[in-house]
């Protein structure tokens, strides 16, 4: 009975061995896993009128909408943005503008009266825009870059 345990516990060990699983675990193992996901540099930003926030999932690429409550945030929509969101900036009440750091792009996301939004316009601006900031009017629209800067 002992004999045909251990011939299970080995052939259990053995498997795992095989998946490249690891057998032991110890407090001071180092990982080889390496994260590549960019830095945010603004996630988060609220409506002019504070009702609603919004914030970017950089690893699932989009940017989330709240409703933002007394106590409490009610999800109210996801957008499907570029390649890793890095910052955003609300332009007015029907606009944000979200950096998308992989995709050298910037989503312009239009916003519904029912709290969600979609993407309306994509601008390319170059190799891996990083924030964007606007002034009183369009034209002096910024946004920064490693390799340079892209004013509008």
């Amino acid at each position: 009975m002992f004999r045909r345990i251990n011939y299970a516990l080995a052939y259990c060990l053995i498997s795992i061995g095989a998946l490249g699983l690891p057998t032991t675990v110890s407090a001071g193992s180092k990982s080889n896993f390496t994260l590549f996901e960019s830095g945010q540099v603004r996630p988060l930003a609220l409506s002019a009128d504070r009702g609603r926030l919004f914030a970017l999932n950089t690893p699932d690429n989009r940017l989330e909408i709240f409703k933002v409550g007394d106590q409490r945030l009610t999800p109210v929509g996801s957008v499907p943005v570029g390649l890793e969101p890095v910052a955003l900036a609300v332009r007015n009440d029907k606009e944000v503008w979200v950096v998308n750091h992989l995709s050298d792009s910037i989503s312009i996301v239009s916003l519904d009266d029912n709290g969600g939004g979609r993407v309306t316009r994509t601008l390319q601006v170059g190799d891996e825009p990083r924030d964007i900031v606007f002034a009183r009017s369009l034209s002096d629209l910024k946004a920064n870059s490693p390799f340079g800067n892209l004013v509008r």
